[in-house]
């Protein structure tokens, strides 16, 4: 009897109503359109011509120093495939409910995302593919604006998104040194090198010390930790959105225009936790009509066994996926780059880099090592993925070649820096790479490379 009542509990904490789904889903739908096409550009990395990244693309898969190849299709499929993406995002601009349509577009986004790491560790786009991966659960019976449609994981599913994304970057800053000593917030603003350039005089001109740094990197941290779970209770979730509302709107003013996505997302998952004016008014009776038929709703509401179990497999790729960064083995905290780990990246808004040196060298069948220009992507690379593709394109290019290395010194937070390198002694090894400690870095010494800077 005790198990009944607590799968039916389980059920009921799992399981919402509609209430704002609808217009929810719309504006996924209208967020996906530029979303889209970032990941067009991204995912035909090293695809040719002038405009996308090159001279290759980085895989985001990788199993030890073994990147996983993603084939791009052929061009015509690309744009068929892309196309179809648009107007599944217009049908849900329209107000279509269809699981076919969120499914297809999270399956366009998980397989070209793959292609290129740089794309996939964008939050927004992850954020993106979980919206979507979620919205799948809604109940499927009548029309997206049919407020007797089915209860659904849906709206929960979106709420822990929110929320895991909230938390797990709170943890993140935790762990890494720079940020709660203040250094990585002082080494993005200092020099007004994260703001647009109306804001740029405003930091420039009027220096914060350190310890101002550090403190307001504590309140984010408490700030962030409130906005995750204060959305979850009806006292506190006004006071989280509002603050919520300050904190993504001071990014979305005073940084570049495209982090500006991750804003709007951000405000988005907050219609979730939300209930419809019409859900508020009914809510009497549609608990009454609950309770009675609460034992034989699974089947007709969709709460069925399969959805309610790939409803946690969901919850637990969230938590999982965030989690297992702090397990695989590798260099410890302060010794990571910021697109470390990838996907679903050690860097959430925790440091500034930019690439100091890089040596990328063979040794040819003369026995003597030859030196390979730097070019394209190259001039930023620093986490794994990076120097491994670097290597390979060098292996490619040059078959003779007996052995690979490639050297980077990376600055972090314009404060240290790291040295990594990568060794390949032939076709039949694996490279190995090693990461070491580079010194301390002086600011105000010129910037050798001033292209390598990366954003946070």
């Amino acid at each position: 009897m005790s198990a009944k009542i607590n799968a039916a509990a389980c059920r009921d904490w799992l399981y919402q109503s509609e209430g704002l789904l609808p217009l929810f889903s719309r504006l996924v739908g209208l967020i996906s359109l530029p979303i889209g096409g970032i990941v067009w550009f991204f995912s035909h990395s090293g695809s040719g011509g002038p405009y996308y990244p090159g001279p290759f693309n980085v895989p985001a898969w990788r199993f030890d120093s073994y990147l996983m190849p993603v084939p791009l299709p052929p061009e015509p499929l690309n744009f068929l495939v892309f196309g179809l993406f648009g107007l599944a995002a217009i049908l849900l601009v329209a107000g279509k409910n269809s699981r076919l349509l969120y499914l297809y577009m999270a399956s366009v986004l998980a397989y070209y995302c793959s292609r290129d790491f740089f794309v996939c560790m964008l939050h927004w786009v992850l954020l993106d593919f979980l919206f979507l991966l979620a919205l799948a659960f809604r109940g499927q019976k009548g029309s997206s604006a049919d407020k007797t449609a089915p209860r659904s994981p849906a709206r929960r599913l979106i709420q822990l998104t929110i929320c895991s994304c909230y938390l797990f970057g709170v943890l993140q800053k935790v762990f890494y040194p720079d940020w709660c000593q203040g250094l990585s917030l002082e080494a993005a603003f200092y020099d007004g090198f994260a703001v647009t350039p109306p804001f740029r005089p405003l930091f420039v001109n009027h220096p914060l010390p350190l310890a101002l740094w550090q403190a307001n990197a504590i309140f984010l941290l408490f700030a962030e930790t409130f906005i995750g779970l204060g959305l979850f209770f009806k006292r506190t979730r006004i006071a989280a959105c509002v603050l919520g509302f300050f904190l993504h709107g001071g990014i979305l003013l005073m940084m570049e225009p495209v982090l500006s996505l991750f804003s709007l997302e951000m405000w988005l998952g907050y219609l979730v936790f939300f209930d419809a004016k019409k859900d508020k008014r009914e809510k009497e009776e549609e608990e009454k009509e609950e309770e009675h038929a609460a034992e034989s709703a699974a089947e007709t509401s969709g709460e069925s066994k399969t959805s309610t179990a790939l409803a946690l497999a969901f919850i637990a790729l969230i938590i999982v996926m965030p989690l297992r960064i702090y397990f695989l083995p590798g260099p410890p905290a302060e010794l990571l780059t910021l697109f470390e780990r990838t996907p679903w990246t050690f860097g959430m808004f925790l440091m500034r880099q930019k690439q100091e040196s890089l040596d990328i060298g063979y040794e040819g069948a003369d026995g003597q090592r030859h030196t390979v220009e730097s070019q394209g992507r190259m001039k930023t690379a620093s986490n794994d993925n990076e120097l491994i593709a670097i290597a390979q394109y060098v292996r490619a290019n040059h078959p003779e070649a007996k052995s690979i290395s490639v050297n980077a010194v990376i600055v972090v937070n314009e404060r240290r820096r790291i040295l990594r390198t990568l060794v390949w002694n032939g076709p039949d090894s694996q490279p190995r790479i090693t990461v070491s400690d580079a010194g301390q870095y002086c600011r105000g010494v010129a910037n050798k490379n001033p292209a390598a800077d990366r954003h946070p």
